[in-house]
Protein backbone atom coordinates (compact mmCIF):
# COMPACT_ATOMS: atom_id res chain seq x y z
CA UNK A 1 0.00 0.00 0.00
CA UNK A 2 2.78 2.42 0.92
CA UNK A 3 4.60 1.80 -2.36
CA UNK A 4 1.37 2.41 -4.30
CA UNK A 5 0.87 5.76 -2.53
CA UNK A 6 4.47 6.79 -3.25
CA UNK A 7 4.04 5.79 -6.90
CA UNK A 8 0.89 7.96 -7.16
CA UNK A 9 2.67 10.94 -5.57
CA UNK A 10 5.61 10.46 -7.92
CA UNK A 11 3.22 10.39 -10.89
CA UNK A 12 1.59 13.67 -9.82
CA UNK A 13 4.95 15.35 -9.24
CA UNK A 14 6.05 14.47 -12.77
CA UNK A 15 2.92 16.18 -14.12
CA UNK A 16 2.91 19.39 -12.06
CA UNK A 17 6.56 19.92 -11.15
CA UNK A 18 9.49 20.58 -13.46
CA UNK A 19 12.53 18.75 -12.10
CA UNK A 20 15.92 19.88 -13.44
CA UNK A 21 17.87 17.34 -15.41
CA UNK A 22 20.08 15.06 -13.34
CA UNK A 23 23.84 15.06 -13.91
CA UNK A 24 25.17 12.62 -16.49
CA UNK A 25 26.20 9.79 -14.16
CA UNK A 26 24.97 6.46 -15.61
CA UNK A 27 25.77 4.60 -12.38
CA UNK A 28 23.30 6.83 -10.51
CA UNK A 29 21.08 8.53 -13.11
CA UNK A 30 20.66 6.19 -16.11
CA UNK A 31 18.54 7.02 -19.13
CA UNK A 32 16.65 3.73 -18.84
CA UNK A 33 16.40 1.15 -16.07
CA UNK A 34 19.92 -0.20 -15.62
CA UNK A 35 21.09 -3.34 -13.83
CA UNK A 36 24.71 -3.79 -12.76
CA UNK A 37 26.49 -6.60 -10.99
CA UNK A 38 27.58 -5.24 -7.62
CA UNK A 39 31.30 -5.55 -8.40
CA UNK A 40 30.89 -3.58 -11.63
CA UNK A 41 28.72 -0.99 -9.91
CA UNK A 42 31.24 -0.65 -7.08
CA UNK A 43 34.01 0.06 -9.60
CA UNK A 44 31.86 2.70 -11.33
CA UNK A 45 31.01 4.38 -8.03
CA UNK A 46 34.62 4.37 -6.82
CA UNK A 47 35.65 6.09 -10.06
CA UNK A 48 33.39 9.07 -9.27
CA UNK A 49 35.35 11.89 -7.60
CA UNK A 50 32.31 12.92 -5.53
CA UNK A 51 30.99 9.45 -4.68
CA UNK A 52 31.55 10.07 -0.97
CA UNK A 53 29.28 13.15 -1.18
CA UNK A 54 26.26 11.23 -2.50
CA UNK A 55 24.51 10.35 0.74
CA UNK A 56 22.11 7.51 1.54
CA UNK A 57 18.85 8.78 3.05
CA UNK A 58 17.05 5.51 3.78
CA UNK A 59 17.25 1.75 3.29
CA UNK A 60 14.10 -0.37 3.27
CA UNK A 61 14.08 -4.13 3.72
CA UNK A 62 11.42 -5.31 1.27
CA UNK A 63 9.64 -8.65 0.89
CA UNK A 64 7.60 -9.73 -2.10
CA UNK A 65 4.10 -10.85 -1.20
CA UNK A 66 3.79 -13.40 -3.99
CA UNK A 67 5.67 -16.33 -5.45
CA UNK A 68 8.97 -16.98 -3.62
CA UNK A 69 8.58 -14.04 -1.22
CA UNK A 70 11.86 -12.60 -2.40
CA UNK A 71 13.64 -10.17 -0.05
CA UNK A 72 15.59 -7.19 -1.32
CA UNK A 73 16.69 -3.67 -0.37
CA UNK A 74 15.17 -0.41 -1.61
CA UNK A 75 17.55 2.54 -1.25
CA UNK A 76 16.97 6.28 -1.53
CA UNK A 77 20.02 8.53 -1.88
CA UNK A 78 20.75 12.14 -2.77
CA UNK A 79 23.45 13.55 -5.04
CA UNK A 80 24.71 17.06 -4.12
CA UNK A 81 24.29 18.31 -7.70
CA UNK A 82 20.77 17.04 -8.31
CA UNK A 83 17.30 17.74 -6.94
CA UNK A 84 16.20 14.35 -8.22
CA UNK A 85 16.78 11.52 -5.71
CA UNK A 86 18.66 8.36 -6.57
CA UNK A 87 16.40 5.31 -6.22
CA UNK A 88 17.64 1.75 -6.66
CA UNK A 89 17.24 -1.78 -5.35
CA UNK A 90 19.85 -4.37 -4.44
CA UNK A 91 19.18 -8.07 -4.27
CA UNK A 92 20.57 -11.58 -4.71
CA UNK A 93 19.23 -14.19 -7.11
CA UNK A 94 20.67 -17.46 -8.39
CA UNK A 95 22.35 -17.27 -11.75
CA UNK A 96 20.23 -20.25 -12.86
CA UNK A 97 16.70 -21.22 -11.92
CA UNK A 98 16.68 -23.07 -8.61
CA UNK A 99 13.51 -23.93 -6.73
CA UNK A 100 13.63 -22.22 -3.38
CA UNK A 101 11.67 -25.11 -1.83
CA UNK A 102 14.87 -27.14 -1.91
CA UNK A 103 16.34 -24.67 0.60
CA UNK A 104 13.51 -25.17 3.12
CA UNK A 105 13.78 -28.40 5.15
CA UNK A 106 10.58 -30.37 5.62
CA UNK A 107 9.44 -31.49 9.04
CA UNK A 108 10.25 -35.13 8.30
CA UNK A 109 13.50 -34.65 6.44
CA UNK A 110 16.58 -32.74 7.45
CA UNK A 111 18.24 -30.45 4.94
CA UNK A 112 21.34 -32.56 5.50
CA UNK A 113 19.74 -35.26 3.35
CA UNK A 114 18.47 -32.99 0.58
CA UNK A 115 19.37 -34.01 -2.91
CA UNK A 116 22.85 -32.73 -3.73
CA UNK A 117 23.34 -30.13 -6.45
CA UNK A 118 26.04 -27.82 -7.60
CA UNK A 119 25.23 -24.41 -6.13
CA UNK A 120 24.84 -21.69 -8.75
CA UNK A 121 26.86 -18.51 -8.66
CA UNK A 122 24.89 -15.76 -6.96
CA UNK A 123 23.72 -12.92 -9.16
CA UNK A 124 24.05 -9.90 -6.85
CA UNK A 125 22.82 -6.83 -8.69
CA UNK A 126 21.88 -3.18 -8.33
CA UNK A 127 18.88 -2.01 -10.38
CA UNK A 128 18.51 1.76 -10.80
CA UNK A 129 15.42 3.73 -11.74
CA UNK A 130 16.03 6.42 -14.38
CA UNK A 131 13.43 8.83 -12.98
CA UNK A 132 13.28 7.98 -9.25
CA UNK A 133 10.16 5.85 -9.82
CA UNK A 134 10.48 3.00 -7.37
CA UNK A 135 7.36 1.29 -8.76
CA UNK A 136 9.22 0.39 -11.95
CA UNK A 137 11.99 -1.44 -10.08
CA UNK A 138 9.99 -2.97 -7.24
CA UNK A 139 6.44 -3.97 -8.23
CA UNK A 140 7.26 -4.46 -11.91
CA UNK A 141 10.31 -6.55 -11.00
CA UNK A 142 9.09 -8.56 -8.00
CA UNK A 143 5.34 -7.96 -7.72
CA UNK A 144 3.56 -6.38 -4.78
CA UNK A 145 5.90 -6.09 -1.81
CA UNK A 146 5.83 -5.09 1.83
CA UNK A 147 8.29 -2.92 3.68
CA UNK A 148 9.42 -4.94 6.70
CA UNK A 149 11.80 -2.38 8.24
CA UNK A 150 13.34 0.98 7.35
CA UNK A 151 16.72 2.43 8.30
CA UNK A 152 17.24 6.18 8.61
CA UNK A 153 20.45 7.92 9.61
CA UNK A 154 19.96 10.81 12.05
CA UNK A 155 23.64 11.34 12.94
CA UNK A 156 26.05 9.73 10.47
CA UNK A 157 24.83 9.22 6.94
CA UNK A 158 26.57 6.58 4.84
CA UNK A 159 27.58 7.49 1.34
CA UNK A 160 26.73 5.58 -1.81
CA UNK A 161 30.44 4.72 -1.86
CA UNK A 162 30.09 2.99 1.54
CA UNK A 163 27.10 1.03 0.31
CA UNK A 164 28.83 0.00 -2.93
CA UNK A 165 31.83 -1.30 -0.98
CA UNK A 166 29.58 -3.29 1.36
CA UNK A 167 27.68 -4.86 -1.56
CA UNK A 168 31.00 -5.98 -3.01
CA UNK A 169 32.23 -7.36 0.33
CA UNK A 170 29.07 -9.42 0.91
CA UNK A 171 29.28 -10.78 -2.63
CA UNK A 172 32.93 -11.85 -2.37
CA UNK A 173 32.35 -13.33 1.11
CA UNK A 174 29.78 -15.79 -0.25
CA UNK A 175 29.72 -15.81 -4.07
CA UNK A 176 27.41 -18.84 -4.40
CA UNK A 177 23.66 -19.08 -3.92
CA UNK A 178 23.06 -21.83 -1.35
CA UNK A 179 20.64 -22.63 1.44
CA UNK A 180 22.57 -20.42 3.85
CA UNK A 181 23.52 -17.69 1.41
CA UNK A 182 20.32 -16.73 -0.41
CA UNK A 183 18.41 -13.47 -0.85
CA UNK A 184 17.31 -13.43 2.81
CA UNK A 185 20.92 -13.64 4.01
CA UNK A 186 22.25 -11.11 1.49
CA UNK A 187 19.64 -8.44 2.19
CA UNK A 188 19.52 -9.12 5.91
CA UNK A 189 23.28 -8.98 6.49
CA UNK A 190 23.66 -5.79 4.43
CA UNK A 191 20.75 -4.22 6.30
CA UNK A 192 22.14 -5.17 9.74
CA UNK A 193 25.70 -4.03 9.00
CA UNK A 194 24.52 -0.62 7.78
CA UNK A 195 22.49 -0.28 10.97
CA UNK A 196 25.43 -1.15 13.21
CA UNK A 197 28.14 0.76 11.34
CA UNK A 198 26.27 4.05 11.06
CA UNK A 199 24.06 4.06 14.15
CA UNK A 200 20.86 3.97 12.14
CA UNK A 201 17.35 4.08 13.53
CA UNK A 202 15.27 1.07 12.53
CA UNK A 203 11.52 1.46 12.16
CA UNK A 204 9.63 -1.82 11.87
CA UNK A 205 6.40 -1.91 9.90
CA UNK A 206 3.77 -2.98 12.41
CA UNK A 207 1.26 -3.53 9.61
CA UNK A 208 3.44 -5.99 7.69
CA UNK A 209 1.87 -9.43 7.32
CA UNK A 210 5.09 -11.15 6.31
CA UNK A 211 8.14 -11.94 8.41
CA UNK A 212 11.81 -11.47 7.74
CA UNK A 213 13.88 -14.48 6.55
CA UNK A 214 10.89 -16.74 6.04
CA UNK A 215 9.24 -18.52 3.14
CA UNK A 216 5.52 -19.28 3.39
CA UNK A 217 5.67 -19.91 7.11
CA UNK A 218 9.04 -21.67 7.15
CA UNK A 219 11.99 -20.01 8.83
CA UNK A 220 14.89 -20.01 6.37
CA UNK A 221 18.28 -20.71 7.92
CA UNK A 222 20.97 -18.07 7.48
CA UNK A 223 24.61 -18.22 8.50
CA UNK A 224 25.47 -15.75 11.26
CA UNK A 225 28.49 -13.88 9.93
CA UNK A 226 27.71 -10.24 10.73
CA UNK A 227 30.87 -9.67 12.80
CA UNK A 228 33.09 -11.24 10.13
CA UNK A 229 31.49 -9.18 7.38
CA UNK A 230 31.86 -6.00 9.44
CA UNK A 231 35.60 -6.63 9.77
CA UNK A 232 35.91 -7.32 6.04
CA UNK A 233 33.93 -4.18 5.25
CA UNK A 234 36.16 -1.96 7.38
CA UNK A 235 39.31 -3.44 5.88
CA UNK A 236 38.03 -2.95 2.33
CA UNK A 237 37.11 0.64 3.19
CA UNK A 238 40.71 1.30 4.25
CA UNK A 239 42.11 -0.21 1.06
CA UNK A 240 39.84 1.83 -1.20
CA UNK A 241 40.44 4.99 0.86
CA UNK A 242 44.17 4.65 0.23
CA UNK A 243 43.50 4.12 -3.48
CA UNK A 244 41.31 7.23 -3.67
CA UNK A 245 43.94 9.28 -1.82
CA UNK A 246 46.63 8.15 -4.27
CA UNK A 247 44.38 9.05 -7.20
CA UNK A 248 43.62 12.45 -5.68
CA UNK A 249 47.32 13.17 -5.14
CA UNK A 250 48.06 12.16 -8.72
CA UNK A 251 45.40 14.53 -10.04
CA UNK A 252 46.80 17.38 -7.95
CA UNK A 253 50.46 16.93 -8.91
CA UNK A 254 51.47 20.23 -10.61
CA UNK A 255 52.82 20.65 -14.11
CA UNK A 256 55.98 22.77 -13.97
CA UNK A 257 57.35 24.55 -17.02
CA UNK A 258 61.10 25.12 -16.89
CA UNK A 259 62.60 28.03 -18.81
CA UNK A 260 66.31 28.38 -18.14
CA UNK A 261 66.62 28.40 -14.37
CA UNK A 262 63.06 29.54 -13.69
CA UNK A 263 60.18 27.16 -13.02
CA UNK A 264 56.54 27.98 -13.43
CA UNK A 265 53.61 25.96 -12.12
CA UNK A 266 51.34 25.62 -15.13
CA UNK A 267 48.38 23.51 -13.87
CA UNK A 268 47.51 20.34 -12.03
CA UNK A 269 47.83 16.99 -13.75
CA UNK A 270 49.01 13.41 -13.29
CA UNK A 271 52.46 14.27 -14.55
CA UNK A 272 54.89 17.15 -15.03
CA UNK A 273 56.07 18.70 -18.30
CA UNK A 274 59.52 20.25 -18.52
CA UNK A 275 59.71 22.61 -21.49
CA UNK A 276 63.19 23.54 -22.70
CA UNK A 277 64.44 24.33 -26.21
CA UNK A 278 61.25 23.00 -27.78
CA UNK A 279 61.57 19.52 -26.23
CA UNK A 280 59.22 18.00 -23.63
CA UNK A 281 60.07 15.48 -20.98
CA UNK A 282 57.35 13.78 -18.96
CA UNK A 283 58.06 12.96 -15.32
CA UNK A 284 55.54 10.95 -13.32
CA UNK A 285 57.68 10.69 -10.17
CA UNK A 286 57.78 14.41 -9.41
CA UNK A 287 57.13 13.90 -5.71
CA UNK A 288 59.97 11.41 -5.39
CA UNK A 289 62.36 13.82 -7.10
CA UNK A 290 61.28 16.61 -4.76
CA UNK A 291 62.00 14.43 -1.73
CA UNK A 292 65.45 13.58 -3.07
CA UNK A 293 66.24 17.28 -3.55
CA UNK A 294 65.15 18.01 0.03
CA UNK A 295 67.52 15.34 1.31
Amino acid sequence: MASQVRHFIHYLSRIFMEVPAAPHIPALFPIVIERFHVTDWSALIRALPDADLCMVESIELMKASQSKQHEYLLIHARHPNSLRPVVFIADRCPSTKVTIRSFVPSQSQSSEYSSPFSPPVASDTVTISPDADEWSITVKQHGLSETLSTLTFPVIRPSVLDLAILFEVVNTHAPHYTGEYQCYWYSGETFDIMKLEFGANETCNALAKLERSSYKGFSVGTKDSTAVLQAEFRERQKIYAREREAQRNAREAPIIAVSGRKAYVMKYSNSISYHSYGRIWRCNDWRRRQRRKAE
